[in-house]
């Protein structure tokens, strides 16, 4: 398996060139027996060029602003029609004004899962197959997604995926995992964990196993999860101090698996961009990365990988577009995406 250093070192280089509505009323489970790939917006559609503004609420309807005519860029990439959900915004809402901000793990979250959902059959298949509570709200935020209404498919997911109070100031620097992949956890209770005390005369001699999900493994480096499937984790036992044996099975091969590192210490990171694999085996089976994000320190963004070709999303980036990514950058791995191969 080739790292990122080595893939993309055959990819040919080239520069990339470059309110909400009230909630409460809404009904999230009804009208989203299939939400499809939004069409190509025209000119007169809500695109982001720039800083993000919200309409005025009019009959209950979204209308974007009079702003000038912006030339569509050509078209070079299926992503290039995507709709990219910028950082938070400021809006009114309910004759009140609702600022969001440090949105950033929340938007790339959103972001690949959209992505996952519209750009990739096993990934849209995945998500249909679910038919609960967090599928019928996904669906609902990409059909706002669809719409370009980015402020309402943000507030269903912190007001009915991440089950946050909506107030004033809603501040979602708490990080990736509680802003961002928290709400996928439960569908990832996959994995089955098998731990052992290697001391006779210890409780925790007999094995105890427990189901868990990949988000609760966090590897410094991304190559840790397939060595902890393979051989298990050498630990002291927390009762007598002598060797304990961790082992992880996934007894049925996932079509998604999502998992996030402790790649950074203090101001040095374990792992980078050249440290992640293509492709990941896990118990056996071949797993394709199709997503994953880089956290700079203070700022989250992902990278998406579709057809052989990596595109860089960052919700604070001017004009809001896909960029074509051919460097290796020396920010820390956060979370990474994976489908079965």
């Amino acid at each position: 398996m080739a790292s990122l250093g080595k893939v993309f070192s055959q990819v040919e280089n080239e520069e990339a060139d470059g309110d909400k509505d009230n909630l409460s009323g809404r009904n999230f489970a009804s009208g989203f027996t299939g939400v499809t790939a939004h069409p190509d917006p025209s000119v007169n559609s809500r695109q982001e060029f720039g800083d993000l503004r919200s309409p005025e609420k009019t009959k209950d309807v979204w209308k974007p602003k009079n702003h000038p005519k912006v030339h569509k860029p050509i078209m070079t990439s299926p992503l290039d029609s995507m709709p990219l959900i910028p950082w938070g915004n400021q809006y009114p809402l309910d004759g009140e004004t609702l600022i969001m901000i440090n949105t950033c793990a929340a938007d790339c979250t959103i972001q690949i899962l959209y992505f996952l959902y519209t750009y990739t059959h096993i990934g849209k298949t995945f998500i249909n197959k679910k038919n609960d509570y967090l599928a019928t709200c996904l669906l609902n935020v990409f059909n706002h997604m669809n719409n370009w209404r980015f402020d309402d498919a943000r507030l269903v997911w912190v007001e009915k995926i991440l089950k946050q109070p909506i107030n004033d100031l809603l501040n979602l620097w708490s990080g990736e995992r509680a802003s961002g992949t928290k709400a996928v956890k439960d569908w990832m209770q996959i994995v089955t964990k098998t731990t052992k005390c290697s001391n006779d005369f210890c409780p925790n001699f007999e094995e105890q196993i427990s189901i868990i999900s990949p988000l609760n493994l966090f590897p410094t480096t991304p190559h840790l999860i397939s060595q902890w499937f393979d051989e298990g984790i050498e630990q002291q036992c927390a009762t007598c101090l002598s060797s304990q044996k961790t082992r992880f099975a996934l007894p049925n091969a996932a079509d998604v698996i999502v998992y996030t590192c402790n790649s950074r210490w203090g101001n040095k990171f374990h792992s980078t961009e050249e440290d992640l694999a293509q492709e990941q085996i896990i118990n056996n089976k071949v797993y394709s990365v199709v997503a994953y994000t880089l956290y700079t320190g203070s700022h989250y963004y992902a990278v998406l990988w579709h057809q052989n070709k990596r595109y860089t999303y960052d919700d604070r980036s001017k004009p809001l577009l896909l960029q074509k990514r051919t460097q290796v950058s020396s920010d820390g791995i956060s979370s990474v995406w994976l489908t079965l191969k």
